[in-house]
């Protein structure tokens, strides 16, 4: 099915996952873990079709609740680190201080009506995936502990922009990513591998869907956290795969590197503009800013 979603046809493959490490336990009481992602389907439409056919869809709405309770929670709580950012002229954030823990309920709320208002420049389609995925998961969010905390699209907001990569768990990120080109696989085909090490109790809890957008977005395919459009990687019928590791996060604007590999992946023709779109991002991003690049370390 993934395969015929895409036009060249990409295999996903779930490795295995460490039962016994403690960053990586979901918290006792928490819903079982699948042993392999959970396949959404394949989303068309407008972005906002999209975004609302995945917040409906049976594995976002059986996990967005207990996924979102639990990063706001430990908000909360005092317990999940935050990254200083680095306010930047013109709005935004680049660069970032030492770690503390301990985040204001104010300090989140500004920090993501910051980063909606820098995504809104960089990419608005994923603006009106994100307001459709609040009001398809509206049903199931309503069942959070905090549901009168924050509305539905604060909520996706929150999922989207601050699990990473301003707040974490841990001030440590590990991850590795290898790609395997013919001739050196068995098969003829490209085979990439990707291991994650930062704590990713929630992670657990993946799922996987492909979306044909409207022109000229690409096709994509796409593994994330339910309730995260996007997240460790993306892969488009162009072909194109881009995965991310640790860093990348640290030297951005106020956008989260997922939805600037998302706009590479899916608006890139090949490898070349895809990079631009990561490093300078689209002209319109640019004029609206008058910033040359998204980098700023």
């Amino acid at each position: 099915m993934m395969q015929e979603s895409l036009q060249h046809g990409i295999e996903y493959v779930r490795g295995g996952i460490c039962s016994v490490h403690e960053l990586i336990q979901v918290p006792e009481g928490y819903p079982e873990c699948p042993d392999h992602p959970i396949w959404l389907g394949v989303f068309e439409g407008s972005w906002y079709d999209i975004g609302k056919q995945y917040g409906e869809s049976e594995g976002v709405s059986k996990y967005i609740t207990p996924v979102f309770d639990y990063w706001f929670g430990l908000v909360r709580e005092g317990l999940m680190f935050l990254r200083k950012p680095v306010p930047l002229e013109g709005g935004g954030f680049g660069g970032v201080g030492p770690a503390r823990k301990g985040l204001s309920f104010e300090e989140l709320m500004n920090i993501l009506h910051t980063m909606e208002e820098q995504v809104n420049l960089y990419e608005p389609n994923f603006i009106e995936a994100m307001k459709g995925e609040a009001d398809g998961a509206a049903h199931a969010l309503a069942k959070s502990k905090y549901a009168n905390e924050l509305t539905d699209y604060e909520k996706v907001l929150f999922l989207n922009f601050a699990v990473q990569p301003l707040l974490y768990l841990e001030p440590k990120e590990d991850c590795s990513c290898i790609a395997l080109l013919p001739p050196a696989t068995a098969n003829g085909k490209v085979v990439v591998g990707r291991n994650t090490q930062w704590g990713c109790n929630m992670g657990n809890y993946t799922v996987a869907y492909a979306a044909v957008p409207p022109a000229p977005a690409h096709r994509y395919m796409t593994n994330p956290i339910p309730g995260r459009l996007f997240d460790l990687g993306i892969a488009t019928d162009t072909p194109l795969y881009i995965s991310r590791t640790a860093g990348i996060g640290e030297a951005r604007s106020g956008i989260d590197d997922s939805f600037l590999m998302a706009e590479a992946a899916i608006y890139g023709n090949n490898i070349e503009e895809a990079a631009d779109l990561i490093v300078h991002g689209p002209e319109a991003y640019r004029k609206a800013t008058g910033r040359k690049t998204t980098w700023f370390r």
